[in-house]
């Protein structure tokens, strides 16, 4: 039960997030600052602000994975940190800014999971699950660069 508050936490701050100006003023700041600047947005105080919010984040996912494991320990969640990244890139987010989605994430951290699951189930060293995570992190950021590529020459 404590899991499903967690999960249905997140559906409805980014709703929140989506229905306010700040969600465009983050994404022009993180395609570029440059542009944002000249549009009138105040960039640092939108950087400082997503730093709050992923502060925040942070935070509840602390306690997320508190909830899940029942444990404190400070070094519980370095497994996690490769497989968050390869999930926000797998699900589309550009890592360097400007494009993601909630619903993009989401599948791209079921991805992972289900990946996961399988090569669990195949009794597959858990050693090489990091490498497959690494993996499909290093895909989804060549993926993300060529449809950004193939973007830029469609214009």
């Amino acid at each position: 039960q404590r899991e499903r508050v967690f999960a249905e936490l997140l559906p409805r701050v980014w709703q929140l997030i989506d229905r306010i100006p700040y969600r465009r003023m983050l994404m022009a700041v993180g395609s570029n600052d440059a542009a944002a600047f000249s549009s009138g947005i105040n960039v640092g105080v939108v950087r400082v602000a997503a730093y709050a919010l992923g502060g925040m984040f942070a935070a509840v996912g602390g306690m997320a994975i508190l909830a899940v494991t029942s444990t404190a320990a400070a070094n519980v969640s370095q497994t996690y940190t490769l497989q968050a990244i390869a999930a926000v890139a797998l699900g589309g987010t550009h890592l360097f800014g400007g494009r993601g989605g909630l619903f993009g994430s989401v599948l791209g951290a079921a991805s992972i999971y289900l990946l996961g699951n399988l090569l669990i189930s195949f009794n597959v060293n858990p050693s090489w699950l990091q490498v497959m995570h690494g993996t499909l992190l290093l895909v989804a950021v060549v993926l993300v660069g060529l449809a950004a590529k193939t973007a830029k020459v469609a214009v």
